[in-house]
């Protein structure tokens, strides 16, 4: 077992009120679907590749109300405890406003991405993963040389490592690219639409504007 328990502080002041809103989004979200029943919830709002390329008009909501969804407490916790580590730097970076478009822009091209690689699929797809990976590739683009904070379990190993954000979300990436390679649904992982979330990340944060205090600040820090 190795997972991500935190990172380097974020800019002192700064405070992620969007990555705080979406993540109770998310919370609240998912007691709605347990409330209408996670089957009925997902097959409604997720989104279904094969309606998505043969009935648009009908379907087009999917493509943002999936992003919001999971199909069980433990997506939830994994994609919300990424969503608090990595995201507020890529908000201070860009402003509330301009993270909000930048997340929901990444979730739309991972949801491409999945899309693309089985048009005609009719399993549904949900969860926040696609949308945060390309958080993570914002993160890598800007703040490579952070440290990472991991738990790591291994038989009888406990303990806490720290790794630069390049390698940990380097072997990352190219986990998810390995595995789109051998299944794209990965048994019910959409590893594509990771695929397709990060790279929109690290091209995307290139263009994005940026708030210029907090870019001299990390700027500063890193020597960049």
């Amino acid at each position: 077992m190795f997972f991500p328990i935190g990172d380097e502080e974020s800019r002192p002041g700064s405070t992620a009120t969007v990555v705080l809103a979406f993540i109770a989004f998310n919370v609240l979200a998912f007691v709605a679907e347990l409330q209408g029943g996670l089957d009925r919830t997902t097959l409604r709002y997720g989104g279904v590749p094969y309606l998505l390329t043969h009935d648009l008009d009908g379907s087009w909501y999917t493509a943002f109300t999936s992003m919001f969804m999971h199909g069980s407490w433990m997506h939830l916790f994994g994609n919300m405890l990424f969503m608090w580590i990595f995201a507020d730097n890529i908000e201070d970076l860009l402003g509330e406003s301009g993270f909000l478009i930048f997340y929901v822009a990444c979730g739309l091209c991972a949801l491409a991405a999945h899309v693309a690689l089985d048009p005609n699929s009719k399993i549904p797809v949900v969860g926040a993963s696609g949308a945060i990976s390309g958080v993570l590739g914002a993160y890598i683009a800007m703040f490579p040389h952070n440290s990472i904070r991991n738990f790591y379990w291994v038989y009888f190993f406990v303990g806490v490592t720290n790794l630069p954000a390049w390698l940990y979300l380097g072997i990352w990436f190219l986990m998810q690219l390995l595995m789109a390679r051998v299944d794209a649904t990965g048994g019910g992982v959409a590893f594509g639409a990771h695929v397709g979330g990060f790279v929109a990340g690290v091209v995307l944060i290139q263009v994005f504007p940026k708030r210029a205090e907090a870019l001299h600040h990390y700027r500063w820090r890193t020597g960049r």
